[in-house]
């Protein structure tokens, strides 16, 4: 369909380019890198604005592939990224969505390996020009292939066909295209065929070529090619091949492997003979200087800004351009590969790190660094559209994300938060949010929002910047809603009368609608109906500022209210009502810079059920879909740029994308999809795409050249792909009906809301990979971060749910609003927004990443030994006071999880126990419905007496501490298991390995991470836990680790450790590392044994230990300050051997030592000693942990768990059950986090449900 006859378009000049298609049209992208070295065939960039701080927090790629063996780099052109890698002989040439890292296609070949003193495979890249691939191979087949599917339209072999040598190494230079031509570093001085046709136009010699790619160059009036042979540089006339000019050049095995420089009339040069600049005078050649400051192995330098910078073999250099002087050395990255971009060195080492810095000739300064790949890296690494793309020899293939943290937002002077979601759909107006390490865990039925607040009636969304939350609802005039009046009812009801009237009149759709003779501020003024824009406090929900203007509710077949959502833009925010009011403030204060009536100025219809759009700028325009076919402002005055025709609009907002340079819209209207120039207007491309009553509500999502759409009413979705200035549909199926709320696209799959539930589809195919039924309605949305789905039900419903194309697999949920919920939430810096439409009630709910202390003091995690605080005791309520015969329900149980008597910490959504499995120790993640995320090893394990892994991980933020049982303290990655550092502390402080191994776990207090090594150089250290080093070690405290687990106490204004060594308990300033206090066991113990694994308790200013053996425990009470403690009372009942104790209300709960296999049951009081009860249950003693009201004690001979009350009047127990899977002792500590018990039996994890 065309445009319509009313198109205006505001602007001085507008040129059109018409028929633009990504591919077909030879148009790159701005940062495109679509050969050798790059767009300017010189290794830099054009790139500027690329985010390298992204790399400090790098975890893990954007994607990875493997491409198979080979030096071949990649090259990146219209969305697409080229290399080429070989497998069993057999050359491939693989092209991958840029963006995702889905294949696209590939070409083989067969070609042998030929690794020759390396890996051998491939060293040429491919060159794409237009809609053409050019490759080569080390023995000289060429292809060109069609870019879009691979297919080859002409091949030739150069060895083969044209007589030429192979040298050593075979050919290893790139295809160069300049006009027709398509250039070679092959024969003695170069070749060159036809592009189009593959046709020989020159050819010099037949003899061994050097390794390096052609160079263009313009000298005065001479174009040439630059061809860096086996025994020379030659210059030779681009159209005929004939010699300009020559510079011999010997290197050591022939080898001139990098790229010359040129620059004016001089060119550079480099290989293992040295280098050297020259100057090109006619058909001579003389040197400037020449010296072996840089010998380039096979990788070319960089010049910028009169400064060479490149690998002198495994020293990285930078050399001045006029003298050839050494300005500055490294050997930190060995034989590595470097590019540049923005004033900035892209530096990938031998080894895989990737490191930014500053290109200055003082100094190296990195910026960022990050370990992206493993093995030997020697190919140069690629930076295309904000993504860095590398390889190893291997074939390993990463893409790492440098983007710019949104893609249009208009550069300001304000501050915005990482994560902050400044319109709707957020940052990239694509549902998915850029936060990661959000901690799923905190949602759990019964979670209590952070703050909450009543905003009136409707189903705007909300935005998030700068600390500030903008939302609008529609109300009669009160401020709050406290609860509905008869009049409001009445007054309603009359106005859905009225709407119900309106509804009658447009059945036939949008298109008959026309309300332009309607004056809705009478109407509203007269009802008292006004909407309000709100600005909230996003950390506390304070209202800063709102705008009321008349506005009617207009609720037919829902509850009406305003639909769009407020956008934020540097220092203003832009809004649209549903009848046309568009206003922009000052964020700061709500003040009106301009408003502007598109029904009343611009003469637009309105929809059905209004304006839904939400502002979207670029550039300097905000646009919006209204009218027929759009409408852009400018953001500063609000004045006309663009309209076109009169409408009434489709439903969905705007969404930006690019083809090539140009900024584009696709804009979703009333019965059509339409692709737009942002700049003008004018269309670029449609589809039909009708519904019933013309409602086409949700977002269209852009990837690459596709675009993806659906609609309900029993439409349906498809894709279609942007083909020569039209699209052209790829699928489409009912599969998938989007009445009202967007689906998101991750890796390759659309999830979104469905009639029916929860959809996951295949992009490319329209195949359904799943579908959930019953967790959402139509009317409910979802968003996406960090690999999960966040869901709203329409009956407010909170649903986090891994995004994966294998099954729906819910990872935890909870009922948190009334009523109906048709706006989407939104996450931003560590915090869920919602609003239920029918009760006006908005939401904040913390799922922000955690530090050990709010870790511990999370109700929904237990991410560290004995709990929250390190205690034994859960902070949950609600749980069963009784358990039915044979136990409460078993949820799951897992097998295999490797030898181990250490318990769960549970965090972030997921559950941690460490074992052992041979001689190593591994790690185990384990997600709520117990399955196995993932198992990784940490290092060597205990293997001799009762063999095992003791220690409890310690989770922090995004990390996992562990202290296995030969002494090493380890740091890994809590989302992949990963080793991240690991210190041998056992022989680093000359530590005496206890009888039974290590049995600590570790203590997080800050940033320090708390070890107990025990040897002869210090028995308590503090690291770095972000890198291992050592902060700070006890001086004269040299005493031999006992298995216990050390607490922070807070007293006066001191943090301090306080732990149970071998010959004493010890109290160490947490700060500093000083020994404050030590308490000798000898003195009241009749043994003073050096086993002492019992975690101390303190409350009120006092320290309880006790040991097993008859050893007893007692009582410290610390002085004011905490530098001195005085021996309370002492006693010898309450012998706990490892089991552990608790303090509830004033009284410690354990059990003692008779034997080692037998014991009682013992309560003390805390203040005196005294014993209240010590009773023989089964005989035999055990481990204890306490959670609402009750203690769960798990006796370690039969393995039976029982549920006692918790009173010093007996041991009461309410019920009980045994634990009849897994093998070895009971000895693991019971752990009850989120409304579960968790039980541990040897190689086996149980999990029960205790929620009452």
């Amino acid at each position: 369909m065309r445009l319509p006859s009313i198109v205006r378009v505001y602007l001085p000049a507008v040129i059109v380019i018409a028929g633009l298609s990504v591919f077909g049209s030879g148009i790159c992208r701005a940062s495109d890198w679509p050969n050798w070295r790059g767009p300017e065939h010189n290794g830099i960039s054009r790139e500027t604005g690329w985010n390298a701080d992204k790399l400090n927090s790098y975890t893990r790629p954007l994607w990875k592939v493997s491409v198979g063996t080979g030096f071949s780099s990649i090259t990146v052109s219209n969305g697409r990224a080229y290399t080429i890698g070989n497998t069993n002989d057999e050359d491939t040439v693989y092209c991958f969505d840029a963006e995702t890292g889905d294949e696209k296609w590939r070409h083989q070949y067969s070609c042998p390996l030929n690794p020759k003193s390396y890996e051998g495979g491939p060293g040429s890249t491919p060159t794409v020009e237009g809609d053409r691939v050019y490759t080569l191979s080390k023995k000289g087949h060429v292809f060109c292939l069609n870019a879009k599917d691979g297919d080859v339209i002409w091949q030739k072999n150069l060895k083969e066909d044209f007589g030429i040598k192979l040298p050593t190494w075979d050919l290893a230079g790139s295809p160069l295209v300049v006009n027709n031509l398509l250039i070679f570093n092959a024969g003695t001085r170069g070749m060159a065929l036809n592009k189009t046709t593959g046709r020989m136009v020159w050819q010099n010699g037949k003899g061994k070529p050097g390794y390096a790619t052609a160079v263009e160059f313009e000298i005065g009036k001479q174009k040439g090619v630059a061809i860096f042979g086996q025994k020379a540089l030659y210059g030779v006339n681009i159209n005929n091949g004939d010699k300009l000019w020559k510079y011999t050049w010997r290197s050591h095995a022939d080898e001139n492997v990098a790229d010359p420089i040129f620059m004016d009339d001089k060119v550079y040069i480099s290989s293992l003979a040295g280098c050297a600049l020259l100057k090109v005078e006619g058909d001579r050649v003389r040197e400037v200087w020449r010296n072996e400051n840089m010998k380039n192995h096979f990788n070319s330098s960089i010049l910028i800004d009169g400064y060479f910078y490149g690998f002198d073999m495994a020293r990285l250099k930078c050399l001045d351009f006029n003298t050839g002087e050494v300005k500055w050395a490294t050997k930190d990255y060995g034989k590595g590969s470097l590019i540049a971009a923005d004033g900035k060195l892209i530096i990938l080492s031998e080894k895989g790190k990737l490191v930014i810095a500053q290109a200055s000739p003082t100094a190296l300064k990195e910026i960022a660094s990050a370990q992206i790949l493993k093995g030997k890296c020697w190919t140069t690494p690629v930076l295309a559209n904000g993504r860095i793309y590398a390889r190893n020899a291997a074939g390993d293939m990463v893409c790492v994300d440098v983007a710019k943290s949104t893609k249009l937002q208009a550069e300001t002077s304000a501050i915005t938060a990482t994560n902050d979601w400044p319109n709707w759909r957020g940052p990239n107006y694509d549902g998915i949010s850029t936060e990661t390490g959000w901690v799923a865990g905190k949602i759990f039925e019964g979670v209590k929002p952070l703050w909450e607040t009543v905003i009136e009636t409707g189903f705007s969304s909300m935005t998030v910047s700068n600390g500030r939350l903008y939302t609008m609802g529609n109300t009669s005039g009160r401020e709050t809603i406290e609860e509905k009046k008869d009049g409001d009812e009445k007054e309603e009801q009359e106005e859905q009368e009225d709407d119900d009237e309106q509804q009658e009149e447009q059945e036939d759709g949008d298109e008959g609608f026309d309300d332009r003779g309607r004056d809705y501020d009478a109407e509203a003024l007269a009802k008292g109906r006004y909407d309000i824009v709100y600005c909230l406090d996003a950390q506390t929900g304070a209202k800063i500022w709102t705008y009321k203007y008349p506005a009617l509710l207009e609720g037919q077949d829902y509850q009406g209210g305003p639909s769009a959502t407020p956008t934020v833009d540097g220092d203003r925010v832009y809004t649209l009502s549903k009848r046309g009011k568009a206003f922009c403030f000052n964020a700061a204060d709500g003040e009106v810079i301009w408003k502007k009536d598109l029904r009343q100025e611009l003469g637009i219809k309105t929809s059905s059920w209004g304006l839904s759009s939400s502002p979207v700028i670029i550039d300097n325009m905000v646009i919006y879909n209204a009218g027929s076919y759009g409408i852009a402002l400018d953001k500063n005055n609000g004045s006309l740029i663009w309209q076109n025709g009169i409408g009434p609009s489709g439903y969905a907002s705007a969404v930006p994308f690019n083809i090539g340079e140009r900024k584009c819209i696709a804009m979703f209207v009333c019965r059509e999809l339409a692709g737009l120039d942002a700049a003008t207007g004018k269309q670029l491309w449609s589809t039909p795409w009708e519904t019933l009553y013309d409602i086409n509500a949700a977002d269209p999502i852009i990837s690459g050249n596709k675009v993806f759409i659906s609609s309900g009413y029993n439409r349906g979705c498809g894709v279609f792909e942007i083909e020569d200035g039209r699209l052209e549909k790829l699928w489409s199926n009912r599969k998938l009906q989007s009445h009202m709320n967007s689906s998101v696209l991750l890796d390759g799959y659309i999830y979104g809301i469905d009639k029916g539930g929860l959809v996951c589809l295949d992009f490319e195919t329209g195949r359904v990979a799943w579908k959930q039924k019953g967790i959402a309605e139509y009317g409910s949305s979802v968003l996406a971060s960090d690999g999960k789905l966040i869901i709203l039900t329409q009956q407010g419903k909170l649903i986090i749910a891994e995004a994966s194309p294998k099954e729906f697999e819910e990872i935890t949920s909870a009922q948190i609003l009334s009523g109906r919920c048709w706006t989407v939430p939104v996450l931003a810096n560590g915090r869920i927004y919602a609003r239920s439409n029918s009760t006006g009630r908005l939401i904040c709910l913390d799922v922000s990443p955690e530090s050990s202390t709010t870790l511990g003091g999370n109700p929904g995690n237990w991410a560290q030994w004995r709990g929250p605080y390190r205690d034994g005791k859960s902070t949950e309520t609600g749980l069963l006071k009784s358990w039915l015969e044979g136990g409460p329900e078993l949820l799951w149980s897992v097998d295999n999880l490797g030898e181990g008597f250490s318990t769960v910490s549970v965090a972030n959504g997921l559950i941690y126990i460490t074992g052992r499995k041979g001689k190593d120790g591994v790690l185990t993640a384990i997600d709520m419905k117990g399955n196995i995320k993932w198992q990784k090893p940490y290092g060597p394990e205990w293997t001799k007496s009762h063999s095992g892994a003791r220690s409890t991980p310690a989770v922090d933020e995004d990390s996992i501490y562990i202290m296995t049982g030969t002494g090493t303290a380890a740091c890994l990655d809590a989302r992949t298991g990963d080793v991240k550092w690991k210190e041998d502390l056992q022989e680093k402080y000359s530590g005496k390995v206890p009888r039974w191994g290590y049995a600590e776990s570790l203590l997080v207090v800050g940033d320090k991470l708390i070890c107990t090594p025990g040897g002869e150089k210090a028995s308590i250290v503090a690291l770095d836990k972000k890198t291992g080093q050592t902060v700070w070690v006890t001086e004269n405290l040299t005493e031999a680790s006992a298995f216990c687990s050390p607490i922070l106490v807070k007293r006066g204004s001191r943090e301090i450790v306080v732990t149970m060594l071998a010959d004493s308990v010890a109290g160490i300033d947490a700060g500093t590392g000083e020994v404050l206090w030590k308490d000798k066991y000898e003195d009241y113990q009749q043994e003073a044994r050096p086993n002492n694994p019992i975690t101390p308790l303190y409350y009120d200013g006092a320290v309880y230990t006790t040991s097993g053996y008859d050893d007893g425990g007692a009582m410290l009470a610390l002085s004011a300050d905490g530098t001195k403690v005085t021996r309370k009372w002492v006693d010898t009942t309450l012998d706990t051997h490892h089991g552990g104790v608790v303090l509830v209300d004033g009284y410690i709960y354990g059990s003692n030592w008779k034997t080692n296999r037998y014991g009682d049951w013992v309560c003390l009081d805390w203040n005196t000693g005294k014993v209240m009860y010590e009773t023989r249950w089964l005989g035999s003693k055990g481990s204890i942990a306490y959670a609402d009201g009750m203690l769960y004690c798990y006796e370690e001979d039969k393995g039976t768990v029982a549920l006692v009350r918790a009173s010093p009047e007996g041991f009461d127990i309410v019920s009980s059950f045994t634990v009849t899977k897994g093998t070895d002792e009971h000895w693991a500590h019971p752990v009850i986090c989120d409304g579960r018990l968790y039980i541990r039996h040897g190689e086996t994890l149980l999990a029960y449900n205790v929620k009452g």
